[in-house]
């Protein structure tokens, strides 16, 4: 990771990607630097604003078992950045300044409900939004959603998948990732038999058999 960063600083994916891997290593000085490295770049960017949320969620939860000497750095870094705020209040401020963008709803939404479970209607309600007054309804962006929706990131909740899956349908009619599942017979199935001939079908064939020739044969009366 480090050559990337030293590569790549002045993108902001770089310091982004550095952090989800440090936040899965549990490195929260270096999860820290990537945080600073990244809002120096862009400090309205959604992601960047999932990962200060989960930042600060991480050290409020493991404060006691950190030592002194990193809580000490990591509340004078972040200092600027948190301003004294919560993390709810962090995140409602940044819903309540981005309400017009989608992906800034997508990732205020997802922290809503990591922050609070019981918050799950709303972070659905604003996630799910499809205005057209809306910033960033794009393909890429809805897809983004539906797999949030489908992998557990909003909690259990299939039906609000499936209808969003079905809206994005008719926004995207040719994207697959939104086509309605294609029925296809059983394997197993028994095909049905043949209906079989009405007594009138039969007769007509068998009078139709009777009166004529063996294929190459003579007649019976020479």
């Amino acid at each position: 990771m480090k050559p990337l960063q030293s590569l790549a600083a002045g993108n902001i994916e770089t310091h982004l990607m550095a952090f989800e891997i440090y936040y899965r290593k549990e490195r929260p000085l270096l999860m820290m630097q990537s945080i600073k490295k990244a809002y120096n770049l862009e400090p309205g960017n959604s992601r960047l604003h999932s990962c200060i949320i989960r930042f600060c969620g991480y050290i409020d939860k493991w404060r006691g078992n950190l030592q002194g000497p990193v809580i000490e750095v990591v509340d004078m870094q972040m200092k600027d950045i948190l301003s004294g705020r919560s993390s709810s209040k962090i995140n409602s401020d940044f819903l309540e300044e981005n309400s017009n963008s989608l992906p800034a709803l997508f990732e205020g939404a997802r922290m809503m409900y990591y922050l609070d479970s019981s918050k799950q209607e709303a972070a659905l309600k604003l996630t799910l939004t499809l205005d057209r007054s809306i910033d960033g309804i794009n393909l890429q962006n809805c897809i983004k959603i539906l797999n949030a929706l489908n992998s557990g990131e909003f909690g259990h909740c299939p039906s609000q998948a499936a209808d969003y899956k079905v809206r994005c349908h008719e926004h995207f009619p040719y994207a697959l990732a939104f086509q309605p599942p294609v029925t296809t017979p059983h394997p197993n199935a028994i095909p049905s038999p043949p209906p079989s001939p009405t007594s009138e079908e039969s007769q007509h064939k068998d009078t139709n058999h009777i009166g004529s020739a063996p294929s190459g044969g003579k007649n019976c009366i020479d």
